[in-house]
């Protein structure tokens, strides 16, 4: 018997499948002419739907309630998920200065299980981050080395809800918190074989402006269907340690967790 939270994944997530397919239709990613040769070699442009199975660890804090858990596996994230998305795009000129965008999305039902000094709570998370940054390409022998900076912004809303059964009175919780990270990194693509290639990427950022710290790494690997589309696996990590307000105060927030987990996406060229 197919398991329920299989299928319950495939109906949540396959609106991103029917993405992937509208964008192979529409984009002209096989259709060139002579008169638009000299563009394509200037101008290139990359997107990528993908989908992440991510898992969230770490710990939030809310007014008066600190050190909330934050445990949320893949499977706890596609059993509760009632919309997500995700989304990279980039541009590159003469293989030298490009622009690059990441999107992802996720809204998360307010009965996610957990815990605070053995007190069972429920949770519920909207996360929205946006990446934006510019970069300069300088080739290798092996491939190719992108030195960027940019911004990182978070858009997070969490609720937290004690049961009634507790031995504390009921309470109910939500936060908006908007922040902007500054960050800077290094990404290189190396061909590996023919057909394959190795991206690495690492990013560092907040510096006490708004986050304490942020960072992210990937380790991609890139299989070329065609000169046009790509099959690109991958695994990331991001990490976030954001504090404001005052500890034990109405205005206290706080959010240090880490996001990771494997994405699999399909890139199209043009």
């Amino acid at each position: 018997m197919v398991n329920k939270s299989v299928i319950l994944f495939f109906n949540k997530m396959k609106y991103l499948f029917y993405l992937l397919v509208a964008t192979a239709i529409i984009l002209p990613v096989n259709v060139a002419s002579a008169e638009d040769s000299k563009v394509k070699k200037d101008f290139e442009f990359l997107i990528e739907p993908y989908l992440m199975f991510a898992n969230i660890k770490g710990d939030s804090s809310i007014n008066f309630v600190n050190d909330a858990d934050v445990d949320i596996s893949s499977s706890d994230i596609f059993d509760h998920l009632k919309l997500g998305g995700m989304i990279r795009m980039e541009g590159i000129y003469k293989n030298n200065w490009g622009l690059a965008f990441d999107f992802s999305f996720m809204d998360l039902e307010k009965d996610i299980p957990g815990a605070i000094n053995g007190i069972y709570y429920t949770s519920g998370a909207k996360q929205t981050i946006i990446e934006l940054f510019c970069f300069n390409r300088i080739t290798i022998d092996q491939g190719v080395l992108d030195i960027f900076v940019g911004a990182r912004r978070w858009k997070n809303k969490l609720t937290l809800s004690r049961s009634q059964g507790a031995l504390l009175p009921l309470i109910s919780l939500q936060r908006d918190e908007n922040w902007v990270d500054a960050i800077i990194g290094l990404r290189g693509i190396f061909d590996i074989a023919q057909d394959w290639q190795l991206m690495i990427r690492g990013d560092i950022g907040g510096f006490g402006l708004e986050s304490d710290f942020t960072a992210k790494t990937a380790v991609n690997v890139m299989y070329n269907i065609t000169d046009s589309i790509t099959l690109d696996i991958q695994y990331m990590a991001l990490w976030v340690d954001y504090e404001t307000g005052t500890r034990n105060t109405a205005n206290y927030f706080a959010y240090d967790t880490v996001t990771h987990g494997p994405a699999i996406g399909v890139i199209f060229k043009f």
